[in-house]
């Protein structure tokens, strides 16, 4: 009689041991669970709103194995149950009952929190990547280009006008009075900088942004590529100067606008904001794919896990 007792003292002791030992392992293999739902979301989605390649492959094999590991616990417990039933052991109906229970609450859980998520998420998509959103980055796109345009237009009337030819004929000497002139056509030049035959410089006027350090490599008359100069951007466009009564070469002006501070980067932000809009308006019905497959690719473990809980109560 003693032993019999000491033998189901030993029994309950071991199966304690085996409930704590398995709700440990089960809450570590949940960390680990959401630590992948968490990176490998991150990764995804990020990759697929930059139309990359999925980079992630490590978080792949870890996302397989961990569904196989437990589904293998899952059978291995249901087994166990069956032989425990067929061995007539006490309370195995009433553990029956529990892990019919906690399947039945997991799934009742689970659903709304699926459909609550999943109609959130596609709710945000459609309104934050609206069409309102796509036209202000396009008008401001736009606005941009008309500025950079508009510019390269001003310099190119006037630097070609025949009006530009007479005032660097009539005020070749009086470089004041020929800035204070080109100023008055309202072009919105911006600077103008004056050039002897061997490069040198010999006046500047407007914005400092805009001048041209040392010699510039002249080789045609026209626009010149633009440039950059402590963060911002100027264009340019050079004539050479008519010859004098003499005759020679007497050198040319270089004529400038300076486009507003961090012009560049703004257009590049621009830029890449609507390109990326694009892609994730065309990825858009993707994404709600990949966000489903994402939320059943992690459900169905914290389901086995809840299911594997009840096993071990």
């Amino acid at each position: 009689m003693m032993k019999q007792e000491q033998k189901r003292h030993s029994i309950l002791g071991q199966r304690a041991y085996s409930t704590t030992t398995g709700l440990i392992v089960l809450l570590l293999i949940y960390s680990l669970l959401t630590v992948l739902v968490l990176v490998f979301a991150r990764q995804i989605l990020s990759d697929l709103s930059l139309s990359r390649q999925f980079s992630g492959y490590l978080l792949i094999p870890m996302g397989i194995v961990l569904p196989v590991f437990l589904i293998g616990a899952l059978v291995v417990n249901v087994i166990r149950l069956r032989r425990e039933r067929r061995a007539g052991d006490p309370g195995v109906k009433l553990k029956v009952k529990l892990i019919v229970f906690f399947v039945f609450i997991s799934i009742l859980s689970a659903l709304p929190q699926a459909l609550l998520s999943f109609n959130f998420i596609r709710s945000a998509l459609f309104s934050w990547y609206s069409g309102d959103t796509s036209q202000a980055l396009d008008a401001g796109l736009r606005s941009a280009l008309e500025v950079y345009q508009g510019g390269l237009e001003r310099l190119r009337t006037l630097n070609d006008s025949p009006l530009y030819t007479r005032m660097l004929e009539s005020y070749r000497d009086r470089p004041q009075q020929l800035w204070n002139t080109i100023q008055n056509t309202g072009a919105g030049i911006g600077s103008l900088q004056l050039f002897g035959p061997s490069g040198r410089e010999r006046e500047f006027f407007g914005d400092q942004a805009a001048r041209i350090e040392g010699k510039p490599e002249i080789r045609s008359e026209g626009l010149m590529p633009k440039a950059s100069r402590a963060g911002r951007s100027v264009i340019r466009a050079i004539r050479f100067l008519p010859p004098a009564a003499g005759g020679g070469d007497t050198g040319y002006a270089v004529l400038g606008i300076v486009l507003p501070e961090g012009f560049d980067q703004d257009a590049r932000m621009l830029t890449e904001a609507s390109e990326r809009f694009q892609q994730i308006g065309e990825f858009r019905g993707l994404f709600q794919i990949v966000i489903f497959l994402l939320y059943s690719f992690f459900a169905l473990p914290i389901l086995l896990i809840a299911v594997l809980s009840s096993f071990l109560l």
